[in-house]
């Protein structure tokens, strides 16, 4: 596998690693082995697990009415 076939793969690992999606075992081996391998990817797959971390742990807004329209 290479770099760029990995960054673009790497949300589909993590949902799978989070019991949100599957994935072929397969095309999952892959991932992990690549992840496993390169410093590079998994440096940056560690990042962007971080600033989805980040993100998710952002409490709920609701959105703001819209002139004339209720709320939902």
């Amino acid at each position: 596998m290479k770099c760029e076939e990995f960054l673009e793969r790497h949300d589909l690992l993590r949902d799978v690693e989070s019991w949100r999606g599957t994935l072929p075992s397969e095309e999952l081996e892959a991932l992990r082995r690549h992840r496993g391998e390169c410093d590079r990817c998994r440096a940056e797959a560690l990042e962007g697990d971080e600033v989805a971390a980040m993100l998710r742990a952002l409490p709920a807004l609701e959105p703001p009415a819209l002139d004339g329209e209720p709320r939902r």
